[in-house]
């Protein structure tokens, strides 16, 4: 079997993250398999070794969707390049932007598509709890969204990052969507590698919190900055590690609550360095609403620190309140300090749900997204003799 991933940017993240590691697990498993995607690595943070790239470095895709069709003939063009004479080829795509590229594939070839829906239906989007949680007004892209429509017409399979997702698509479009959740076993391969490499060149001489997210408004740093502001034990350092939009609001409203000596914010870290500060934070807090899955929060478990998140979204799902970290009202500034304090004034508790934070992360193998993954297909596909790939 021949599994093509289309992704059409590819920025650090999240879901970029996601890509990487289950091409790996893929990759681990016998399969073969190619990520396509143009040529965008400038701001690219974290390891991509063992994973084959092809990249469509003739298309920009700074104009987003005014470059979407000019991106979809030529990375379409890549693909056929790929497939060959190769039978059992399924082209997974990760966002909107690549459907017509996919669906291009599929009216030439006998392909299947699949698509990794990592991101919330728009039918929740528009409603007030999506607008609560992005803060954008989405009703102003129903032409997308009615692009979208026409094309999910040609795709077999459909899975998501969560059951969170998974039960909006069931409840928004009807979709019998398969959840495959993340790895954090990953985490481990990278602190073996670091421990050989570079050393981090943060030094940790006080207790500090970290959060990790895109500068964006629905991970809702101002939650944890509003929380800060709010706690007993002012002997702390707050690391925001952020990303691809401009942290510049962040660091006014710090300054505005008088934090500006306490916080600290990176725009761009080393991978070495972010695992330096997962293992070595006091405990990690991810204040974004409705988080899609969360694979920071997974990477912080991994390296042992007690988490608190949000209690909404497909991140509740990674972790167990009051066992490994806590879940806190949404957008609940109080509760949020309340269990921050707690959690630095009892280290006999901190100690404790950084050990189950470890455990419960042991759980997620990306091995396992790669196998679900492929027995979905497989058990679909079997009966009608689509695919030879015996697994």
């Amino acid at each position: 079997m021949l599994v093509i991933n289309l992704t059409f940017d590819f920025l650090p993240g999240g879901m970029e993250r996601w890509i990487v590691e289950f091409s790996k697990a893929l990759k681990r498993r016998g399969i073969d398999n190619y990520i396509v995607t143009p040529q965008k690595f400038n701001d690219f943070l974290f390891s991509t070794k063992d994973v084959d790239f092809v990249f469509v470095d003739s298309v920009a895709t700074d104009n987003g969707f005014l470059n979407l069709f000019p991106y979809s003939f030529e990375a379409s063009k890549k693909c056929l390049e790929l497939i060959g004479n190769e039978k059992d080829v399924v082209l997974v795509v990760h966002k909107f932007k690549d459907l017509p590229a996919a669906c291009l594939v599929k009216k030439m070839t006998r392909v299947k598509i699949a698509y990794v829906l990592h991101n919330p239906p728009f039918g929740w989007l528009v409603s007030p709890e999506g607008y609560r949680s992005y803060r954008i007004d989405f009703s102003k892209y129903v032409a997308e969204y009615n692009l979208w429509k026409k094309f999910i017409n040609y795709v077999d399979y459909f899975f998501s990052n969560s059951k969170w997702i998974a039960s909006l698509y069931r409840r928004f479009e009807n979709l019998h969507v398969v959840p495959l959740y993340a790895g954090s076993d990953h985490i481990e391969r990278i602190m073996l590698n670091n421990a050989r490499g570079k050393k981090s060149v943060l030094s940790f001489n006080s207790s500090f919190i970290l959060s990790v997210g895109s500068f964006e408004p629905r991970k809702r740093f101002d939650l944890l900055l509003k929380a800060l502001s709010e706690l007993e034990n002012q002997e702390y350092r707050c690391f925001i590690v952020g990303g691809r939009k401009d942290p510049t609001p962040y660091v006014e409203l710090s300054k505005k609550l008088g934090l500006r000596s306490k916080v600290k914010f990176f725009s761009k870290i080393d991978e070495s360095t972010l695992f330096n500060l997962y293992s070595n934070c006091y405990f990690y807090v991810h204040p974004a609403n409705h988080e899609h899955l969360g694979i920071a929060v997974l990477e912080a478990m991994a390296s042992k620190a007690p988490v608190i998140v949000q209690n909404n979204g497909g991140v509740i799902e990674l972790m167990k309140h009051e066992y490994n970290g806590f879940h806190f009202r949404e957008d609940d500034v109080r509760e949020l300090a309340k269990y921050m304090d707690l959690l630095f004034e009892d280290r006999k508790l901190r100690e404790k749900m950084a050990f189950h934070s470890r455990k419960l992360a042991g759980k997620f193998k990306w091995d396992y997204v790669a196998k679900t993954f492929l027995e979905t297909i497989y058990k679909q596909d079997v009966k009608k003799k689509s695919f030879n790939h015996v697994l």
